[in-house]
């Protein structure tokens, strides 16, 4: 196989198709992120250092992202609905970069305004995410409403037990940092959106297109309900181990951000589908 028939195989065709993952895209993507990640904590550093800047990456940061990540994860459901016409941006893994550039634009622009002006970062984040978003709400048909119903009843369910054993465990105590919680909060929605439309509505062909989680499904009788044994032994422990063993504050709270965003960002779109029946 040359490397025209190998890219196409293992990477253009997953993408024209709408195969999913395999395990090569797997691999390659994993270090792409893991580099991207690398580069822009270096990034913001070389930042602070130089400019006199300090972001936080805090609780507050992970809200004022949020509007962005749905901006996001509702162009790829519009286009999974045919509303936006196909294109690499509108897809993984276009998506993240067209997302991730107004992303930035939008930290600099808010830095240069918290450090003249004394306008929080985190709230004109907010305010242009909002900006960005809303003209994407009107597209949005919700047609299957109990999907959504499911989709809650579980999430909190097992949120406040969590925030109960958070509260009464000291193996959990960790998740009373909000910091903890909330990147643990968003993959417990991703597992929760997957698990509903998996388990509740398998009629409507949906699939887990991940190669992992989906090995783990098959295994698990097709019950996408495994989806939470992994995000508890697999997601739970890296948080901790972040927040445990990091000595570089900055790069801890930059890991748990980008592991908020990789929970949050499939679980919108995933609960927006299925309550759109697309």
């Amino acid at each position: 196989m040359n490397l025209s028939n190998f890219l196409h195989e293992f990477f253009i065709k997953p993408i024209i198709e709408n195969e999913g993952y395999n395990p090569v895209n797997t691999i390659v993507y994993g270090v792409i992120l893991i580099i991207a990640i690398y580069l822009l904590n270096s990034f913001f550093y070389w930042m602070s250092k130089k400019y006199k800047v300090k972001i936080e990456f805090d609780a507050n940061f992970m809200l004022g992202i949020t509007p962005f990540i749905f901006f996001g994860s509702i162009l790829r459901v519009l286009e999974d609905a045919k509303i936006l016409p196909f294109s690499f941006w509108f897809i993984t893994p276009g998506i993240y970069i067209l997302t991730f550039l107004p992303v930035i634009i939008t930290i600099l622009v808010g830095l240069f305004l918290e450090k003249k002006e004394k306008i929080k970062l985190h709230k004109f984040i907010l305010v242009v995410g909002i900006f960005f978003l809303l003209p994407l709400l009107p597209y949005i048909k919700i047609v299957n409403s109990i999907a959504f119903l499911y989709f809650f009843s579980f999430l909190f369910a097992f949120l406040l037990t969590f925030r109960f054993l958070a509260n009464s465990t000291n193996l959990l105590k960790f998740l009373q940092d909000k910091m903890n919680f909330i990147p643990f909060a968003a993959h417990i929605a991703d597992a929760t959106a997957t698990f509903v439309s998996l388990d509740f509505f398998p009629t409507y062909g949906y699939i887990e297109q991940h190669v992992v989680p989906n090995f783990f499904i098959s295994l698990f009788f097709g019950s996408a309900s495994v989806m939470y044994l992994l995000k508890i032994f697999i997601v739970l422990p890296i948080i901790y181990l972040i927040q445990k063993h990091s000595e570089d504050k900055q790069l801890s709270d930059f890991l748990r951000v980008c592991i908020y965003i990789l929970g949050m960002a499939p679980a919108v779109r995933d609960i927006i589908r299925i309550a759109m029946l697309v």
